[in-house]
């Protein structure tokens, strides 16, 4: 991936988040939500928009970088976008989720929750989480087989050779992602997996919103948080596997243009899929920003529901129970 390609992308993600968070800023919770309750999903909203900001913030700071020191290596840019993320996502587990106590409380308040034991696995968003994990797996695919397969050149530099016409003929293509990138950038993708997996634990283990009554919003708010975070490491990855991926096919394409091969195919194929990856990062982020701006929204339309739900029915609790 190219500087110009990174540079829109940061271009895409400030502008989304600062247009996400001037609007957000207009927002409030709905009244009919206790006070408490409305101060919590206030926090909340605050806790997702700050992890984009960082976010975009580390991402701005690697361009102003690799403008300054034009001269420097493939390197920065290639980890740029998955340690961004990294970032965001840290900020994101470090920040304490602390209910608010209202004035006029004297006592811990009653809160309500679903009997359903909170994983990573029921909370996350199905399409977000089913994405992250495949381009996680594609990215350290790609690495592993790009530093396996590698060569160094006469100066040094990683590429793909390989030998035709019963080895009298040897074709090289780079630049090719060896071990000198592999390396580094399967460590920036393990730890932002981490660090994932932290903010998912962390979400998890809040504790309910205060109030009665509330395990709907409260399931809402802890679905569009948990997609926040999916969504800005989805970024992160798959900026990370389309730059991967187009490199690796540039370089298995070069080597066997010439020849009637499918590897030729292949690597073509891994061209196109890895610009339809990088392309997919703007929208990630602008769904992300569209999730943190409407957190609040959805949890007090599902506390609505719920209320409604209850009021026309003579069944009791429903399994929820105070927690």
């Amino acid at each position: 991936m190219g500087a110009p390609a990174l540079m829109v992308i940061i271009g895409t993600a400030v502008a989304l988040t600062t247009i996400g968070w001037s609007a957000r800023s207009m927002m409030r919770p709905n009244p009919s939500l206790p006070g408490q309750a409305a101060q919590a999903l206030r926090a909340a909203g605050r806790r997702t928009m700050t992890a984009l900001v960082a976010t975009a913030a580390t991402i701005a700071g690697f361009a102003l970088w690799i403008a300054l020191e034009p001269g420097s290596t493939a390197l920065p840019i290639a980890l740029a976008p998955a340690i961004s993320a990294a970032v965001g996502v840290g900020v994101y587990s470090l920040l304490p989720q602390r209910w608010a106590e209202g004035p006029d409380t004297a006592v811990t308040p009653t809160r309500t929750a679903s009997l359903e034991p909170r994983t990573w696995w029921n909370q996350s968003p199905r399409l977000p989480r089913a994405l992250l994990i495949g381009s996680l797996a594609a990215t350290l695919g790609l690495l592993v087989v790009g530093g396996v397969t590698s060569s160094v050149d006469e100066h040094g530099n990683p590429v793909l050779s390989r030998e035709f016409a019963g080895g009298t003929m040897l074709v090289s293509a780079g630049p090719y992602p060896g071990w000198h990138y592999a390396v580094p950038l399967i460590a920036a993708v393990t730890v932002l997996a981490g660090v994932t997996m932290v903010a998912m634990r962390r979400l998890n283990t809040t504790a309910a919103l205060p109030g009665p009554g509330l395990a709907g919003a409260d399931a809402a708010w802890r679905r569009g948080s948990a997609s926040v975070v999916c969504l800005i490491s989805l970024a992160g990855l798959n900026l990370t596997l389309g730059g991967v991926a187009f490199i690796v096919g540039s370089a298995v394409h070069g080597v066997h243009q010439n020849v009637a091969s499918a590897w030729s195919v292949a690597g073509a194929g891994l061209m196109i899929g890895g610009a339809v990856a990088v392309l997919t990062a703007a929208p990630a982020l602008t769904l992300a920003v569209l999730r943190s701006v409407d957190l609040t929204n959805r949890a007090v339309d599902a506390a609505s529901t719920i209320g409604t739900t209850r009021a026309g029915s003579a069944a009791g609790t429903g399994g929820m129970a105070p927690r």
